[in-house]
């Protein structure tokens, strides 16, 4: 017989001894995945001048539990990478990610409560870290998010939820520049059903970042109205669109210098959801506040679009393009045009085990350069632990 993961029993030990769970009732389930590959980049750093390309070999692991009772649940996850270049210019590639969940129904409503944790050299992905689409830099992220319904009446609910990161920034070849910044955004929404397809919300939105280095501090704040529509279609189709409209706030510190600014603008998020008989695909538009490590609170436009299809019980694909245009509150120097596209075929070559060839373009254009990259990989999974394994 199968066990569950060793930290399974921990997770409904802790939801027992806090009275919110009960183990007589509670269902546990568990996985864990091990995953081999090799890659080759051709432009590993994504830059026009002196491109650096590489071949690269990696083990990866994800692993997680879930432990739900009759009124809670707990779900844990752990991720973990390491990539090895053979170029010995290029620092091996490293990354832990930690995350607990915790959902509590009550009589009039749920709470959410999310906590993480990620250390990560952006190598691993040159699409993205941070908004950016590469550097040879490493991110260490702490969060947490606290979100709550409140059920109002059968048909109407106010939702409140608010989330925040600490998040230390360091370019990790020449560690030459290393940068704190916490980031926080909230939001209070009304939410009725008008029908069983339609949903509405009105609301307020806002958000704070702060970010410092040496003598340079930055703050920007945003807030404003919102309101968002939840439809489905029909039984296959969906559309979610939300809208915002913030003022926004601006104080840099340079020394004993002080320099505010102020203005508006407008933010959004339209998503089109559809699945068929062996597939699914999603279009989706957004403007967002773009984080980024210099202490700004930076516009990302994107549109992008994703789809999957069964072409046999065995053998599937998948892909996905993004456009992104970052746009620099402060200096056009940090304007910046993107895209990446992505293709992948998996071959399910038995109940736990998964062999996936995939194929990525990443391009960028800033300050009148152009760069691009390519990227193959090769992987294969094997579930040792949960369902299938």
């Amino acid at each position: 017989m199968k066990r569950p993961l060793h930290y399974a029993s921990a997770a409904a030990a802790i939801l027992a001894a806090i009275g919110i769970g009960s183990t007589a009732s509670a269902a546990v389930d568990s996985y864990a995945d091990v995953t081999g590959g090799a890659a080759y980049e051709s432009n590993v750093f994504l830059t026009s001048s002196d491109p650096v390309s590489s071949s690269s070999a990696t083990t990866r692991l994800d692993s997680g539990v879930s432990f739900e009772g009759d009124t809670t649940k707990l779900a844990m996850s752990l991720d973990g990478q390491y990539q090895r270049y053979d170029d010995g210019g290029l620092s091996d590639a490293t990354s832990i990610d930690v995350q607990t969940a915790l959902t509590k129904e009550h009589e009039y409503g749920e709470t959410r409560l999310g906590l993480g944790y990620s250390n990560a050299s952006s190598l691993i992905d040159a699409f993205e870290t941070n908004g950016k689409f590469v550097g040879d830099q490493r991110e260490e992220i702490v969060s947490g998010s606290l979100a709550r319904r409140f059920d109002l009446s059968e048909t109407t609910a106010l939702d409140a939820g608010v989330d925040a990161s600490h998040v230390t920034y360091s370019n990790t070849p020449r560690g030459v520049f290393t940068e704190d910044y916490d980031f926080a955004n909230g939001n209070v929404m009304w939410q009725r059903e008008l029908s069983e397809r339609l949903k509405i919300g009105v609301g307020a939105v806002g958000s704070w970042y702060s970010a410092g280095s040496g003598n340079v501090d930055n703050r920007a704040t945003t807030v404003g109205p919102a309101v968002s529509v939840d439809y489905d279609i029909d039984d296959r189709s969906s559309a979610f669109a939300e809208f915002s409209y913030r003022v926004t706030k601006t104080q840099t510190q340079f020394g004993p210098f002080d320099f505010d600014s102020s203005g508006s603008d407008y933010f959004g998020h339209v998503e089109l959801r559809r699945t068929f008989d062996s597939g699914s695909a999603m279009l989706s538009v957004r403007r967002a506040v773009q984080p980024n490590s210099n202490g700004q609170q930076d516009i990302r436009d994107e549109a992008g679009c994703a789809f999957s299809r069964d072409l046999s019980q065995s053998v599937s694909a998948r892909g996905g393009a993004t456009y992104i245009r970052d746009r620099s509150q402060q200096t056009s120097n940090g304007d910046r045009d993107g895209f990446a596209g992505d293709f992948a075929l998996d071959w399910t070559l038995g109940a736990a085990t998964h062999l996936s060839l995939a194929y990525r373009y990443l391009w960028q254009h800033q300050d009148g350069d152009d760069a691009d990259a390519h990227t193959v990989m090769l992987s294969l999974t094997r579930r040792i632990a949960g369902a299938n394994s």
